[in-house]
């Protein structure tokens, strides 16, 4: 892991333990939802950096977005929600990534 990809991780980590601290969340779902979704975005910046398909910055922060938002889904599909009817939110998360 480069020194960069290093920075990024512990600023995704103390910023969540942080706000999970400061808000009085640090226990909920919120906090591991954030967990999992960001570390996942992070990956597939990590990734798509790496792997140079000719993406821009934005490209590659296009796709981190879209991951962040499904883990979202598929992390509260698991430990929350237990219905199948919180996949039809993708189109509009989609839209919103």
């Amino acid at each position: 892991m480069k020194k960069d990809e290093l920075s990024a991780l512990l600023v995704l980590i103390g910023k969540i333990i942080l706000s999970g601290l400061v808000v009085g969340t640090i226990l909920m779902p919120t906090t591991l939802i954030a967990l999992g979704s960001g570390l996942a975005s992070l990956a597939i910046m990590i990734v798509f950096s790496r792997i140079r398909l000719g993406l821009s910055w934005v490209g590659i922060s296009i796709m981190a977005a879209v991951v962040h938002n499904l883990m979202q889904l598929v992390i509260v599909r698991s430990i929350l929600i237990y219905s199948n009817s919180i996949f039809e939110l993708i189109p509009v998360l989609l839209i919103l990534a």
